[in-house]
């Protein structure tokens, strides 16, 4: 079995890659639930959206969005399976008809307590005989690499919408050549 390497190359095998670990790591915190989740018609997504819900009582829509850094029509499927299944209340601003707050039913409570408990012992778990240096430290370093990887994310989309958006003069051309033929 492979050792995680300590160097920064970008050349190391994918399983001692930090972007492969932490992919682990949120698959078994998605099995730890697979089973209340399965039970109950959700997924891990859709945990998550009752656990922040039930912390924060209401959120909007875009509050949703930006939390879970899901896009909007993948949170609105989400949301969907948790409303046909009573889960979750929808009501719209009255200071803003498209702006659309979501929150738990009276069905939706006791399953979002369960599903924050479970992510609590996960958390209990992940930080067992980890004292508050250490874990100082590893959220000090994870919340580096989050921004690295927002830092990252800002330059790819610059570099998509670039490659996606064809020069003028190569359009032209396309369009000339098809004129001709």
């Amino acid at each position: 079995m492979s050792t995680l390497s300590r160097n920064n190359t970008d050349d190391s095998a994918l399983v001692e890659r930090l972007s492969f670990l932490i992919h682990t790591m949120s698959t078994r915190i998605a099995l730890i639930g697979s089973k209340l989740h399965r039970d109950n018609g959700i997924n891990h997504f859709t945990a998550r959206i009752l656990v922040l819900l039930l912390e924060h009582e209401e959120l909007r829509v875009s509050d949703l969005v930006d939390l879970l850094m899901l896009p909007q029509s993948t949170l609105s499927s989400h949301l969907l399976v948790l409303q046909k299944k009573g889960l979750i209340r929808r009501r719209r601003s009255r200071k803003d008809s498209r702006s659309v707050f979501i929150s738990l039913s009276a069905v939706g409570l006791p399953l979002a307590q369960a599903c924050d408990e479970q992510s609590r012992k996960a958390n209990i778990a992940m930080l067992a005989e980890v004292d508050e240096g250490q874990r100082a430290i590893a959220f000090d370093f994870l919340r580096h690499v989050s921004q690295r990887l927002d830092d990252l994310l800002a330059e790819s989309a610059d570099v998509t919408e670039v490659a996606l958006t064809p020069p003028p003069a190569a359009s032209a051309k396309k369009t000339k050549k098809v004129n001709k033929s």
